[in-house]
């Protein structure tokens, strides 16, 4: 049985971050076989990320630092679960001047959540209603990349678009969000765009073109991931672009 305790800023979100941790750990390998049926640039990229045999995990803790635009760029240390195929839990500290600034982020079972304090005692927000959960479903959309091996998911369907992108239509909880992704020629994953719902500019909810860059790799147990990962809202627009987030992965552990 695995076990990973949630860190002391999700405590609060414990039984939705233990929820997503498996029972057991996965043990079926991977066979390049099983990618020979989707687009050239899905191959690619899985045969760069996945070493043959490598276990088919769709689950991984990582430890993460970076920054957060919080009115100006604040550091930030994280933990973060993400489970393909049901949720993720983000947990973080970032401070603000003397103050630190904690809480979580969170998807599972239909339901979006944010909770987050200053010195772990007064609250700054607390919120869940289906805005967030509609938003928050188009990250887990997007979060596919981070564990490679979902893309055999059978709620993942890929369409061909040319020889470095493709979309993949990303079913989380009876929704579709279509995810686009782009590969070098190596294999490389190089950035990911999604229609994600959300309200970056404070002018309601609708729909907004996010995208996440990555650069460096490293290996994990024969699993590649990205070492840096910038995101926000238009990053690859030239005018009205906001980056928000920018981190890197200092560790990881396939689940």
């Amino acid at each position: 049985m695995v076990t990973l305790p949630a860190p002391p800023e999700a405590r609060a979100a414990a039984p939705t971050w233990d929820a997503l941790i498996p029972q057991t750990p996965t043990t079926e390998g991977f066979d390049p076989a099983s990618v020979v049926g989707l687009p050239a640039p899905v191959r690619r990229w899985t045969g760069h990320t996945i070493a043959p045999g490598a276990p088919l995990s769709t689950t991984v803790a990582l430890t993460l630092h970076g920054r957060l635009w919080l009115g100006s760029w604040r550091r930030f240390r994280a933990r973060q679960v993400v489970s393909a195929a049901h949720g993720y839990v983000w947990a973080a500290t970032a401070h603000v001047g003397p103050v630190s600034v904690r809480g979580f982020d969170l998807y599972h079972a239909g339901t979006g959540r944010m909770r987050w304090t200053a010195a772990g005692l007064v609250p700054l927000l607390s919120v869940e209603n289906a805005d967030i959960a509609r938003s928050a479903a188009g990250l887990l959309a997007a979060e596919l990349v981070l564990t490679p091996a979902a893309a055999l998911l059978p709620s993942v369907h890929w369409v061909h678009v040319d020889d470095d992108t493709a979309h993949a239509d990303v079913i989380v909880d009876r929704r579709v969000h279509r995810v686009t992704i782009r590969v070098s020629p190596k294999g490389r994953l190089e950035w990911i765009s999604l229609p994600r719902w959300g309200d970056p500019d404070g002018h309601g909810f609708d729909f907004h073109r996010f995208t996440a860059a990555f650069s460096g790799e490293q290996d994990v147990d024969g699993l590649v991931l990205p070492r840096r990962i910038r995101a926000g809202w238009g990053l690859d627009a030239h005018e009205g672009a906001h980056e928000f987030y920018d981190a890197e992965i200092d560790a990881a552990v396939w689940l």
